[in-house]
C-alpha cells in the first residue's frame, strides 16, 4: 500500500542547550521526519509540504530524493520554515518553530488529487487547521486509512475521531485530548476502553506506550537504553506504524517494531541520521534478543 504524508517541512538547527553551540543543520518537521523514516524502513511513501524558493527549500527536496521519498513539495514565495532545537545534556529537546512557507486552502485540490493515488494518509497538527479538517473529510469519504499524530495538540482533533482510524498522541497530548488530566497513566487504558471506535496509540516516553481498540488495551514496555537525543522519536513511532499498516503487519508486531526503532533512534544524535534502515533495525533487534 502507498503512504502519503502531509505536513510541515523546513530547516532544523540543533544547538547544545547549555552552551548555545550550533551542532547541526538538516531538513525537518514532523511530517518530513515521518516520511523519511518510512522510506528508510522500506515503505512506499510520498510527502506533501511547502517550501520557499531558497537554499533551505532545495535541501528539503534533495534529501527526500536521496532517501527515496516521492517528492510532492509545493513551492511558495515565502522563505522556508525553520526551527531551533535545543538539546540538553540528558538528551531532552526544546523546540521553537519560526513559520515561513506553508500550505494553504488553495492547495487542497492538488492534495486531493494525491490522496486518491494513495492508501494511507498520515497527518500531524503542524499545518493549517481548516486544511487538515478538509483533508480528513476527503480521505474519509474516499475510504483511505487515516492516521493523525495530534502534535501540537488541539481540541478540533476530538471532533474528528470518528473519521480517524488511528490517533497517536503522546502522554501530554492524550491527557488534553481525552480529558485525562487527573488520571494516572496506568489507568489510561481502563478509562479509554470502549469509548472510541478508532484505535489509539499513546506514546509514554520511557514508560513505553499504550494501545487501545474497541475490545481491549495493552501496555508495551520501552527498552532501557542510554538516551542521547529524543528529538524525532515520536515521528519514528508514527513512521513504523504507518509502514507496518501498509504491509498488513499486526498492531502488536508494529508496536514492537516501533519500540525498537525508537530505542535505536534515541541513542543517536539529531534526527534524520538516527532513523534506521530496515537492515540496520533487523540487526539491532537480533542483537537485543541475544541478550
Amino acid at each position: 500500500m502507498k503512504i502519503l504524508v502531509i505536513g510541515m517541512c523546513g530547516n532544523s538547527l540543533f544547538y547544545q542547550k547549555e552552551t548555545g553551540t550550533l551542532l547541526k543543520e538538516e531538513p525537518g518537521g514532523k511530517g518530513y521526519n515521518q516520511a523519511v523514516a518510512i522510506a528508510k524502513l522500506g515503505g512506499c511513501v510520498s510527502f506533501i509540504g511547502a517550501i520557499g524558493k531558497d537554499e533551505s527549500g532545495n535541501s528539503c527536496k534533495e534529501y527526500l530524493e536521496k532517501i527515496g521519498v516521492n517528492n510532492l513539495l509545493i513551492e511558495k514565495e515565502e522563505t522556508t520554515t525553520y526551527a531551533t532545537i535545543n538539546v540538553d545534556q540528558d538528551g531532552n529537546n526544546f523546540i521553537d518553530v519560526f513559520n515561513g512557507a506553508k500550505m494553504s486552502f488553495d492547495d487542497l485540490d492538488y492534495i486531493k488529487d494525491e490522496i486518491i493515488k494513495h492508501d494511507i494518509i498520515l497527518l500531524q497538527n503542524e499545518i493549517d487547521v481548516l486544511l487538515n479538517k478538509n483533508i480528513i473529510e476527503f480521505a474519509f469519504s474516499n475510504n483511505k486509512y487515516i492516521i493523525v499524530n495530534p502534535a501540537p495538540v488541539a481540541t478540533w482533533v476530538y471532533d474528528y475521531l470518528d473519521k480517524i482510524d488511528l490517533v497517536t498522541p503522546n502522554e501530554e497530548e492524550a491527557r488534553y485530548l481525552f480529558n485525562l488530566e487527573n488520571i494516572d497513566v496506568y489507568c489510561f487504558g481502563t478509562y479509554l476502553l470502549g469509548k472510541y471506535k478508532n484505535k489509539i496509540l499513546v506514546t509514554l516516553g520511557d514508560k513505553g506506550c499504550l494501545f487501545v481498540n474497541k475490545e481491549n488495551y495493552q501496555y508495551f514496555d520501552s527498552l532501557k537504553v542510554n538516551t542521547v537525543d529524543t528529538t524525532g522519536a515520536g515521528d519514528m513511532m508514527n513512521a513504523a506504524l504507518a509502514y507496518c499498516i501498509s504491509k498488513n503487519i499486526s498492531f502488536d508486531k508494529a508496536i514492537i517494531l516501533g519500540t525498537h526503532a525508537c530505542s535505536y533512534s534515541v541513542q543517536r544524535k539529531f534526527v534524520l541520521d538516527s532513523y534506521p534502515q530496515m537492515e540496520e533495525l533487523t540487526k539491532y533487534i537480533q542483537k537485543i534478543k541475544k541478550h
